[in-house]
């Protein structure tokens, strides 16, 4: 594996993690819409994903998540955030 593709990936996975370790803070912001993460910020909101990703210079670089509070019982994987994780 390259080392540019290592610290992409490495810098993504940061970012991924970021977004559920500030979560609350983001849903107050950004409830009920795509949120793209660069750098552990928020570069772009959108609550449709098509216009978000037309907003970014690097979509497949960025990483991209839905933050929402919808109460999702039955999805495996996921807690009351909506986010991959459990966090509720």
């Amino acid at each position: 594996m390259s080392n540019q593709f290592s610290e992409e990936l490495r810098a993504f996975a940061e970012d991924h993690k970021w977004v559920s370790d500030h979560l609350e803070s983001l849903l107050d912001e950004y409830a009920e819409q795509w949120i793209a993460v660069k750098n552990r910020r928020v570069i772009a909101s959108d609550v449709e994903l098509m216009l978000l990703r037309e907003k970014l210079a690097d979509s497949a670089n960025t990483c991209v998540e839905l933050a929402f509070r919808t109460l999702l019982k039955g999805l495996s994987g996921r807690g009351q955030c909506g986010i991959h994780e459990p966090c509720c």
